[in-house]
């Protein structure tokens, strides 16, 4: 008689009670034996005739086995997430600890209260990191800004990089003090190696612990702040980027002291009278103008509030400076004194948007135009830069009146330049200008950005990379050109042109986008730079400039050495062009 399964798990033979049999389960519920359960999920039989909960160790379809692992498995991790709430709670402060334990109290999930823990913990490691940084970028920027040449330069990284000069800490160093002003290597040796305050250190040499070489220059900073106000100027109403009175009035006399005193933008005693008075409509100061003047001085300063990216230098300023093209905006076109001073002051904003700036010129120049002015006697007439670069030549160069039309000397220009640049002479008057360069460094060092000392680092780098890559040896100065110092070797100058070139890098976007082509430049035409010159760019941007890319550049710079190499011809050989062809540039 065949056998028939029951609801209890039995099996009966012959319909006869003696002879049924029990099969028992692989994994039975807590409450059945094995014996009596039929392992249904999620109930079984039994419990469900008896009304009773049921409950499995198992998952349908897992062994035992895998079932005591799988419990394992959950212990631990259970064991490992209070472990590091423990650890990470020991970390905290008191009051956060006693926070957290009221939460504990009343029921708060362990696995949620870490997570909150480990996010604040990661929080104050990246403030703390960040301010390392902030810090290392400072002593950076004022060693490369500074007096020193690059001897002095590769003696303190070495103790820089070796940790020799961080034996006291980060900490016991106010580093704010270290902001608008100048200083050679020596003395930031002397404030990091000893903690010992500004005032203290005089000027005579000293051995200091760390093995520093002592400077050439007796001087080793200035104690004063390079802005000190001599009168504070309202905020407001010109500016709402800062309501703070004495950062305006910082701002306003750098950019008289050293921008207006290189290029006359404006008039200095009627803007000051005016923007005191603070009661616009003015004729001689507005909200863009004073935005544009505060967008200006910003590369120049190194107060917190002037960073629009903590420790970034490059971005110093940029609030004032989108603020103005803003007000710009709603000017709509309008012809203006102070319209046409802010517009050739953003023309001239070192930030990498010199195509920006010539549109920017573009509208000044119509504005100037539309204006009414008193024509000025052609005797009175200026010479212009080329001009006086013609100058230079001691043989006779007959004399002819200006005519009144604008930029009449062009053509003689472009004959100048094309037989200057393209001869010998071209290097003669790189190696002067490197010098000339030298002597500005070594006494007023690169702190404030001006103009000149951009474009005479930037073309003299190219010009003697140039002279490198074909000559050797030095070379004697031209008897045709007046008695100015030069350099005698092309590395020489070259050391010092794109030593200077590195210190303006450090501050603006369109330097640094220059200090990039004339590596990659060296690259392509196979010159050997000296050992100093390669190790500076390393250093800088391992620690100044991060792994920002300069993407953001729209400039139409040209890279003069290719462009010699060519001809004389810029096309595909601007700044932007190459250095999105040569987007993979490392240094």
């Amino acid at each position: 008689m065949n056998s028939t399964p029951t609801a209890d798990g039995f099996k009966s033979r012959g319909g006869s009670p003696s002879e049924r049999r029990r099969i028992p389960m692989v994994v039975a519920c807590g409450e059945c034996r094995r014996r009596k359960c039929d392992g249904s999920h999620p109930i079984c039989n039994m419990c469900n005739t008896r009304r009773r909960s049921c409950h499995y160790e198992t998952e349908e379809g897992e062994s035992r086995q895998k079932a005591l692992k799988r419990k394992h498995d959950q212990l631990e991790a259970s064991h490992n997430e209070l472990s590091d709430f423990v650890t990470c709670l020991a970390k905290q402060d008191n009051s956060t600890v006693l926070d957290v334990m009221g939460k504990v109290r009343t029921g708060g999930n362990i696995g949620d209260l870490l997570q909150s823990l480990r996010s604040r913990t990661a929080s104050r490691v990246t403030s703390i990191d960040s301010d390392r940084r902030e810090k290392q970028v400072l002593i950076l920027s004022n060693l490369m800004q500074g007096t020193d040449a690059l001897p002095e330069i590769e003696h303190f990284l070495d103790a820089f990089v070796n940790d020799r000069l961080w034996i006291r800490g980060y900490d016991e160093v106010d580093f704010d003090l270290l902001r608008n002003r100048l200083f050679n290597a020596r003395a930031l040796g002397q404030i990091l190696a000893s903690s010992t305050p500004i005032h203290q250190i005089s000027s005579p040499p000293a051995v200091l612990q760390s093995g520093l070489r002592s400077s050439t220059r007796q001087t080793m900073l200035h104690d004063e702040p390079l802005d000190m106000p001599l009168v504070i100027l309202p905020a407001a109403p010109w500016t709402r980027i800062s309501d703070d009175d004495l950062l305006v009035s910082r701002l306003v006399t750098i950019f008289l002291n050293y921008q207006n005193t290189y290029w006359r933008y404006l008039e200095a005693d009627l803007f000051l009278q005016a923007m005191k008075q603070a009661q616009p409509p003015s004729n001689f100061c507005s909200a863009f103008l004073v935005n544009a003047v505060l967008a200006m001085a910003s590369l120049s300063a190194e107060h917190r509030a002037v960073f629009f990216e903590a420790g970034d230098y490059t971005s110093r300023g940029r609030q004032f400076h989108e603020e103005a093209m803003r007000l710009w905006i709603l000017e709509d076109g309008r012809a203006s004194v102070t319209n046409l001073q802010a517009l050739v002051i953003l023309s001239m904003d070192l930030r990498g948007k010199d195509k920006l700036g010539m549109s920017l010129l573009a509208v000044a120049l119509q504005i100037n135009k539309d204006l009414p002015h008193v024509a000025t006697s052609s005797e009175h007439g200026g010479p212009g830069a080329l001009t006086r670069a013609r100058a230079l030549k001691s043989q006779n160069v007959p004399s002819e009146p200006r005519s009144s039309e604008r930029n009449n000397d062009a053509e003689a220009d472009a004959e100048h330049f094309k037989a200057a640049y393209w001869t010998s002479e071209a290097a003669d008057l790189a190696l002067k200008a490197a010098k000339i360069l030298e002597n500005y460094r070594g006494v007023y060092g690169l702190k404030v950005v001006l103009p000149f000392i951009f474009q005479a680092a930037t073309t003299a780098s190219f010009i003697l990379l140039d002279h490198c890559s074909r000559e050797t040896g030095p070379r004697r100065p031209n008897d045709e050109l007046h008695s100015i110092e030069a350099f005698e070797e092309p590395r020489s100058g070259l050391e010092e042109s794109f030593r200077c070139l590195l210190g303006v890098a450090t501050q603006v976007s369109i330097a640094r986008g220059a200090a990039l082509m004339v590596l990659k430049t060296a690259k392509i035409m196979k010159v050997e730079l000296p050992a100093s010159v390669m190790r500076l760019p390393r250093t800088v941007a391992e620690i100044a400039w991060g792994t920002r890319n300069d993407r953001s550049l729209s400039s139409s710079y040209p890279n003069y050495a290719l462009v010699a190499a060519k001809g004389g011809r810029p096309e595909g050989l601007t700044m932007e062009e190459l250095l999105d062809k040569w987007s993979n540039l490392s240094i």
